[in-house]
């Protein structure tokens, strides 16, 4: 009987997250408000290594014209559904979706992205808030190299 328990515990799924290992490129567009200023994104990317407990994120950016982010290495705990900082809870990450979010309540801006991966491609969207109202928001699609 003990066997049996061990077996059936052995097989049991556990929680998987589809892995986000790999080198991302793409395009997609810029958008200033409140003026809907447009801008094209030429170059959005991001290199992403993620074991069972880490994400880490190597490089990451885009090139919208006169608009460019460059985002820091930075590497985050992975606790059951919740991507986890020296900070704090900074997101949530699933098996087809990771969402960072910061919220500076004396300033009054709030930040979002999301990426959304199916197959070998990836959604990305990020949203800058600022007094609640829309400032910028980035969104596109990478394929892996």
């Amino acid at each position: 009987m003990i066997k049996f328990i061990l077996i059936c515990l052995a097989l049991m799924p556990r929680q998987v997250f589809a892995n986000f290992t790999g080198t991302f490129a793409g395009h997609g567009q810029a958008t200033m408000h409140p003026k809907e200023k447009v801008r094209s994104c030429t170059n959005i990317y991001f290199q992403i290594e993620q074991t069972d407990t880490q994400l880490h994120v190597i490089a990451a950016g885009y090139q919208c014209q006169d608009l460019e982010a460059e985002f820091p290495e930075f590497t985050m705990d992975i606790k059951g559904d919740q991507l986890v900082s020296d900070a704090g809870a900074v997101g949530t990450i699933t098996e087809s979706e990771i969402t960072l979010y910061t919220e500076n309540v004396d300033e009054d801006f709030t930040y979002k992205m999301q990426l959304l991966k199916v197959n070998d491609t990836i959604q990305f969207l990020e949203n800058w808030t600022d007094g609640g109202t829309p400032a910028l928001t980035v969104q596109g699609t990478m394929k892996g190299r």
